[in-house]
């Protein structure tokens, strides 16, 4: 039986995936944040919610901002993340204008980054510096596991 794989858009519903899990995602909206595995850059607040939701059940926990500074400030007060996920098209800091302050940051550079675009893959990878790159409408299988493994090691 071949088994269906899990794409995430923006106008995609999403099936649940096959992983269990119990994370519980927190958000950047005030409060308290517990520490995340995984912190999510990304402008569409359909999009960043509905991965932010599957990852959480698979057992992450997730935190999100809506845009690079907002990552830079979480960054900075908040307890790291094991795996950044970064749209690479954003207003007002895109994912390349992070990337760049991420640089200049040698502990920032620690922290692996995955690039989210909806432009040519081999193109958004040859100009970041980032650990892999996942084409939109995202295949969330693959980025499960590659997640899986980043927050592992």
């Amino acid at each position: 039986m071949k088994q269906a794989t899990t794409r995430i858009g923006w106008r995609e519903s999403l099936v649940p995936p096959r992983h269990g899990g119990c994370g519980l995602a927190s958000k950047i909206r005030g409060g308290n944040l517990q520490p995340a595995q995984l912190l999510i850059v990304e402008d569409d607040d359909d999009l960043r919610d509905l991965l932010a939701e599957q990852l959480a059940l698979s057992g992450f926990s997730v935190a999100q901002v809506r845009h690079g500074a907002e990552a830079l400030e979480y960054l900075a007060s908040e307890p790291w993340p094991r795996l950044i996920l970064l749209n690479l098209v954003m207003p007002v800091m895109n994912g390349l204008e992070f990337l760049a302050q991420r640089r200049r940051q040698p502990r920032l550079a620690l922290i692996p980054v995955f690039a989210l675009t909806g432009f040519e893959l081999s193109a958004a990878k040859a100009e970041t510096d980032v650990e892999r790159v996942f084409g939109k409408p995202l295949d969330f299988e693959q980025l499960l596991v590659a997640a899986d493994e980043a927050v592992r090691r």
